[in-house]
């Protein structure tokens, strides 16, 4: 039975889903806790008494809030983050070019 369950769980774990928030967990770190955190914030001042407690609209704004930090951090990734990865291969690719950059001072 032990045997078995790694292989039926194979499909729960390895799905693109998953696989794109591990390409954009870097990116999903950064903004996560500024969003929220300011975000709830902001809405508690606008309605005094709201969202200090789980209900209806608190559980709303969580789900508007990370549905906008999911594609906040698809951007950062796509136009920030993927670009630097890009560079840092291309000189990876040519060491001379890293050489020279490691020896100026």
């Amino acid at each position: 039975m032990l045997l078995v369950v790694p292989l039926r769980t194979k499909t729960l774990f390895c799905n693109r889903g998953l696989s794109q928030a591990g390409v954009w967990s870097y990116s999903i770190y950064l903004v996560h806790l500024p969003l929220i955190v300011f975000s709830i914030f902001k809405l508690q001042a606008l309605y005094p008494g709201q969202f200090v407690e789980w209900d209806a609209s608190s559980a709303a704004a969580v789900a508007v809030l990370t549905i906008v930090c999911l594609a906040l951090s698809a951007c950062t990734y796509r136009w920030i983050e993927s670009p630097f990865l890009q560079r840092k291969a291309r000189l990876e690719d040519e060491p001379a070019l890293l050489d020279v950059a490691q020896s100026e001072p």
